[in-house]
């Protein structure tokens, strides 16, 4: 992998439980994010992750991608973040996002990829 630069733009909601810190979409970080997805892609065997099965506010295109690729932000809908937390009441979601102090305008350069288990809330 070449050095990628990744800046943190701010936090969002994601999927009603799912709150992200998320990154600048970049030409470099998306080129990245389809290589991985195509190397990557045809190892997982049509596998559909049952922690998907509990994210909320889904639809059929999600479904679809979901089918396809394992995953619902990925290919033309990657959307790069670190996922902060996945909470229990969708209620609290405005509050917490309130609530995390995590900067903005972060910049890090990442050169290296690691492969790890995604635990049943989007977290490694």
């Amino acid at each position: 992998m070449s050095p990628c630069e990744v800046e943190m733009v701010g936090k969002s909601i994601n999927y009603d439980t799912f709150i992200f810190w998320d990154c600048n979409k970049t030409p470099q970080l998306q080129n990245t994010h389809e290589k991985v997805l195509s190397a990557l892609n045809p190892l997982r065997e049509g596998l559909f992750p049952p922690d998907l099965e509990s994210v909320t506010g889904i639809n059929e295109e999600d479904r679809s991608y979901i089918e396809k690729y394992g995953d619902l932000l990925v290919s033309a809908r990657f959307s790069p973040h670190i996922t902060i937390t996945r909470i229990l009441n969708v209620r609290d979601a405005v509050d917490i996002l309130k609530l995390i102090q995590a900067q903005d305008n972060t910049y890090f350069v990442a050169s290296k990829l690691t492969l790890a288990y995604s635990g049943p809330n989007g977290t490694v």
